[in-house]
């Protein structure tokens, strides 16, 4: 607030929230984050395959919790 400018809408605690999600839907979440994720780089950090990974973050994207910003490239919803 040095200039006087104050932001009305900090971000609160940017942790994660437990979401009771299924583990492999979890594993992949929590790969995520606010910055965009490449679809291969999720394959590496949860060992599943291509197909698999792709069916749980369209699951993921049906429930609202990731989006895609790009192609192949995964990110939490900010909202």
């Amino acid at each position: 607030m040095e200039w006087g400018i104050e932001a009305k809408n900090r971000p609160q605690n940017v942790e994660k929230k437990k979401l009771g999600l299924a583990p492999d839907l979890d594993l992949v979440y929590s790969g995520l984050d606010l910055r965009p994720e490449n679809l291969d780089n999720l394959i590496r950090k949860t060992g599943f395959s291509a197909s698999k990974v792709c069916a749980l973050l369209t699951e993921l994207q049906l429930m609202g919790l990731v989006g895609e910003t790009g192609r192949q490239y995964y990110r939490i919803s900010g909202g």
